[in-house]
């Protein structure tokens, strides 16, 4: 069953949301991409589909240089909203 109260909060494509810390960028229409203040990429946050309702996958990326590509992500957890996701890059 989908929440279509969850489906109208969330942004449409190629929109971007401004938070308190961070700045989400809708890659597509399950994906958005996580910025800090000085515009650096901190991470994604998927939606993924589930019976009891979208769940979304906040994932940091950790690099091995600075300035370097993304070695491997960390893992943040799952959430039933969008934004306890993007308040998870400000706690990890």
């Amino acid at each position: 069953m989908r929440d279509t109260a969850t489906e109208m909060a969330m942004p449409a494509p190629h929109a971007v949301a401004a938070n308190r810390r961070h700045t989400l960028t809708a890659v597509r229409d399950d994906l958005w991409r996580v910025c800090g203040r000085d515009g650096h990429i901190v991470g994604h946050i998927e939606r993924l589909l589930d019976p009891a309702g979208d769940r979304y996958s906040a994932r940091r990326l950790m690099r091995a240089a600075p300035g370097a590509l993304p070695a491997a992500t960390l893992p943040l957890g799952l959430f039933w909203r969008l934004d306890d996701a993007e308040e998870s890059f400000s706690s990890a």
